[in-house]
């Protein structure tokens, strides 16, 4: 975990500028996710990076956890509406039922998926929703070749 975290942490002030040069992506997400996400809704996103995507929820309560402590200070500054927290998706610090949670673009980096769920028992109930996101694998070697010359975020 420390090389994920050291990674993004290295990653973090250029985060903005890849979700700004992807914002076809980033937005189609979002308007995903808003549409699942109500104005009552407590919201818990858990890889929530620089809080772009929980920052644009229309929600009562939102809480954004991200393992890498420099990408939470960018959340912080930038959406002061929301609530940040470092944290491991696998040892979430957080007790609290939330009625939506979600991990966008998030299980790629998490070494052990099933532990990260079992840890959902602690923030959700049962009228709970949760929203996973993620690219398909189909798209890895077109993404692969992205990377390589400098067109999509490192991973």
């Amino acid at each position: 975990m420390i090389g994920i975290r050291n990674f993004h942490n290295a990653l973090a002030v250029e985060r903005p500028r890849w979700i700004e040069r992807s914002r076809y992506y980033h937005d189609d997400i979002g308007s995903f996710t808003a549409s699942l996400v109500g104005p009552e809704d407590s919201v818990l996103e858990i890889g929530c990076g620089t809080g772009s995507l929980i920052g644009s929820l229309k929600c009562r309560f939102a809480v954004g956890v991200d393992l890498s402590e420099a990408m939470i200070q960018l959340a912080r500054e930038k959406h002061r509406s929301c609530h940040f927290v470092a944290g491991d998706a696998e040892d979430l610090p957080l007790r609290h039922n939330f009625d939506t949670v979600i991990l966008s673009d998030t299980i790629g980096f998490l070494p052990d998926i099933q532990k990260a769920f079992e840890e959902l028992g602690g923030v959700t109930d049962k009228r709970s929703r949760v929203l996973i996101t993620h690219y398909n694998y189909v798209w890895e070697p077109l993404l692969n070749f992205l990377e390589e010359v400098g067109l999509k975020m490192p991973k």
